[in-house]
């Protein structure tokens, strides 16, 4: 379970159950959490889609992803880590109104597949040399077998506090509603600790 708390936590007060349209015009009802004040978002015009950067207290980051309607296939196409090292510059904090599901993701992944498409092979041939990690040269990695709960909610963990409203006068507020499918990506030090797609929040697989 990742436990980390929000820099900026919601408050569990405004959650209400609101609509998530998983396919089409099929919806299921789901805790929506709302925050309002300063997020750092922005929109990938290559991705067709809306970025919003949550940064976890400890310097971790969770970046999610709304394509616009009926693209995702475009994102899932076209994501690359290229593309996720630019966020951080697409993104800039101004006034929101965001709404995120709540949600937990459980899941093994096979990444042997996911990292051949990023480029990274040598690790599962006789050209790898992790003897940094193992003290032996020999070793090499026969799959990789990613294991992860990830829980979204209002504080990050279960355990903190949530701080009050941030109002922001002066500004139009942008609305961003996560309401379909989207990513789920979260990183520390550029490095890649999960990836999720979130299609029924209400499933747990």
């Amino acid at each position: 379970m990742l436990s980390s708390e929000w820099e900026k936590p919601f408050d569990p007060k405004y959650t209400k159950k609101n609509k998530f349209f998983v396919s089409g015009n099929k919806a299921v009802e789901v805790p929506m959490m709302f925050g309002m004040g300063q997020f750092k978002h922005g929109y990938d015009e290559q991705l067709s889609s809306t970025v919003v950067q949550m940064d976890y207290k400890g310097g971790a980051s969770a970046f999610f992803i709304l394509p616009d309607q009926g693209k995702m296939r475009k994102l899932e196409k076209r994501l690359s880590c290229e593309r996720m090292s630019r966020w951080r510059t697409i993104v800039s904090k101004s006034s929101a109104n965001l709404y995120l599901p709540k949600f937990t993701l459980y899941g093994t992944y096979n990444l042997k597949n996911i990292l051949y498409k990023m480029g990274i092979m040598d690790v599962f041939t006789d050209k790898a040399d992790l003897s940094g990690i193992t003290g032996q040269p020999q070793h090499r990695i026969s799959q990789a077998i990613h294991k992860a709960v990830v829980k979204v909610d209002e504080t990050g963990t279960e355990a903190a506090a949530a701080t009050g409203m941030e109002i922001v006068p002066m500004s139009v507020p942008d609305t961003i509603i996560f309401n379909r499918p989207f990513l789920l990506v979260i990183t520390m030090d550029n490095t890649i600790l999960f990836m999720g797609k979130i299609v029924n929040p209400l499933k747990k697989d």
